[in-house]
């Protein structure tokens, strides 16, 4: 009881500081701009740190097991007071509808106050775009956002050259949950700064956060992201030269392919291993979930509730059904495919919405990418549309897309891409 007070107690008081947090924001420029470096940062130091689970079912293995505030939506809101409106925040519908079909099912929710901490995680993250799009009536945030967002990424890559060297951890998993959630997190990131690079913006995090997100792959050594690294790379690079054949861009794609080489060559024999000794059980285990999703969407065609998939995998007897023996370490884990996942829980309406989700952001990206040409914006946005375009064939390999860390920055990306399209619209009017 003392304990539960506490938790209450903190989050009270760090919601009561929200609004002293915002003026001083307001007041000063300096510290405002430093807030939005901040806010990208902080995403990569380790949630855990800075959350206070005011409600929590800590056991559970769904994408949220609580109530939850962390110090990083506290951040966002005094951001969102401290910035002033300018015109309605994006995908507002999809967001609204997409918010309003989550609640709607946690009445055929077997346990409904697990689906009532999924619905409270997504709130959050509708309010993350609100809010980093407000500051965005700031010219200097969407530079200062990726600034921080780079930053923790080479910070990623310290931590787990760490974990490996010195404290011999064959997969270093970073401040993340897991390898495979730090290297996708990376990947979110680092098709920005590779842009940044080929475009000959004076940017000197961009080269570095480039490498760092190699190292992460490396040092994580997840065979999915390592893929999406290589096509990333090939992505940006193609996409580059469709803007604007340069020597710069020549020049600089031969030195990556001899550099990408001898890296490969030298990381060759860890990775080949990787790959050969991975269980065969994981895949399998794989095939098997996606089975059970298919028979809940058939059970169930409006789903069975955000975040309940686990729930309803053990409990309702779907892991007997796939070939999972019952109490196993497998019975009441997750779809390994977030389209699968989305389609589970919220139905097949549900898996439309969050797929019209994933497309707007990708339609903006695009659109200002060809107004833009070939220019520091266009090569952003390019970037910004690779980074989504990964994240829509991974989702097919992982359920990534609904832990904490990673949607920070994924629905900070959505605010960005916004604000960058707004920019090349501008830019390309005529005068």
């Amino acid at each position: 009881m003392t304990s539960s007070l506490i938790k209450w107690l903190l989050a009270a008081g760090g919601l009561g500081l929200v609004p002293l947090a915002a003026f001083l924001l307001r007041r000063s420029p300096r510290l405002l701009h430093a807030s939005f470096v901040l806010a990208g940062f902080l995403p990569f130091v380790g949630l855990h740190y800075i959350t206070i689970n005011v409600i929590s079912m800590e056991s559970y293995r769904g994408d949220a097991r609580g109530i939850e505030i962390t110090g990083l939506d506290l951040l966002f809101a005094a951001i969102f007071f401290a910035s002033p409106s300018h015109g309605p925040a994006p995908y507002r519908r999809t967001l609204a509808f997409y918010l309003c079909i989550a609640l709607a099912s946690v009445t055929s929710a077997m346990v409904p106050l697990l689906s009532l901490f999924g619905v409270w995680k997504l709130a959050r993250m509708c309010f993350v775009v609100a809010a980093v799009w407000r500051a965005c009536s700031d010219s200097k945030a969407a530079p200062l956002f990726f600034k921080g967002l780079h930053l923790g990424v080479i910070y990623e890559a310290l931590l787990v050259a760490w974990q490996h060297w010195g404290q011999h951890r064959f997969q270093a998993p970073g401040n993340l949950s897991h390898p495979n959630s730090l290297t996708m997190t990376c990947n979110l990131v680092a098709p920005v700064a590779l842009a940044l690079v080929l475009s000959g913006a004076k940017s000197r995090l961009a080269p570095w956060t480039l490498c760092a997100a190699l190292a992460c792959s490396l040092f994580g050594l997840s065979r999915g992201s390592l893929v999406m690294f290589v096509l990333f790379v090939l992505f940006v690079y193609v996409g580059s030269l469709g803007l604007g054949i340069t020597r710069r861009k020549l020049i600089l794609g031969g030195i990556g392919f001899v550099l990408a080489l001898a890296v490969g060559l030298k990381a060759l024999p860890t990775i080949v291993s990787r790959f050969e000794h991975a269980p065969p059980a994981s895949g399998d285990a794989r095939k098997r979930f996606e089975a059970a999703a298919k028979l809940m969407v058939s059970d169930h065609p409006m789903g069975v509730g955000i975040n309940q998939f686990a729930e309803v995998m053990e409990h309702q007897h779907y892991s007997e059904r796939v070939g999972i023996p019952p109490n196993s370490i497998d019975s009441g884990a997750t779809v390994h495919n977030i389209y699968y996942l989305t389609a589970a829980e919220l139905g097949l309406f549900g898996l439309l919405v969050y797929l019209a989700l994933l497309s707007l952001p990708l339609r903006l990206a695009w659109i200002g990418m060809r107004r833009a040409g070939d220019g520091v914006l266009g090569h952003v946005l390019l970037g910004c549309f690779a980074s989504l375009m990964i994240v829509c064939i991974q989702g097919t390999l992982e359920w990534l897309s609904r832990q904490t860390a990673f949607s920070y920055v994924f629905f900070m990306l959505l605010a960005l891409i916004a604000t960058l399209h707004t920019e090349a619209i501008k830019r390309s009017a005529p005068s």
